[in-house]
């Protein structure tokens, strides 16, 4: 049994032996899950306060609401917030995906 004062190096060694494989396997998984239908956001976080903005920022640019202020709810900026296939390394369009009732049946559902 190993003892508590090396957890925390093994954890760090362990996590540090998968930090090379982390951009690849983010990538797989944009280009499996993003799609027109429910595409990703991506959000750059190297400066955390300008990203938290951005992001409400992208938010309230998204929606109509009454009283809305266009000058203070502007465009986010694109370099920073934007769809996964601007950001990816591997650029790709996002996959026209339908939601269809047949994605939605639960197990044991009579097929229609």
């Amino acid at each position: 049994m190993e003892s508590t004062g090396n957890l925390p190096r093994l954890f760090i060694r362990r996590l540090l032996s998968k930090w090379d494989s982390y951009p690849e396997a983010k990538e797989t998984m944009f280009h499996a899950t993003d799609t027109g239908w429910a595409p990703w956001t991506v959000v750059k976080s190297n400066d955390k306060k300008r990203a938290r903005l951005e992001a409400m920022r992208h938010v309230l640019h998204m929606f109509d609401y009454e009283d809305k202020d266009t000058g203070l709810v502007a465009a986010p900026d694109s370099l920073i917030v934007g769809p996964a296939s601007r950001f990816s390394r591997t650029a790709r369009a996002p996959k026209a995906v339908r939601p269809t009732a047949a994605r939605h049946r639960r197990p044991g559902d009579a097929r229609r």
